[in-house]
């Protein structure tokens, strides 16, 4: 199993009418098969996502 804790990652490529960009980062969180991510920068101020 793949752990993302602690994890932070940047976008690659995204669409060209995409709001995620090369400025936003995710920072995750794992615990078990519970993956949260919150994500902010460019366009984005702040937003989550569960998984």
């Amino acid at each position: 199993m793949i752990n993302l804790d602690h994890i932070k990652m940047r976008v690659i490529e995204t669409a060209d009418n995409g709001v995620v960009n090369e400025d936003t980062i995710f920072h995750f969180t794992q615990q078990g098969n519970y993956v949260e991510a919150s994500y902010s920068g460019g366009k984005i101020k702040v937003d989550f996502s569960l998984a």
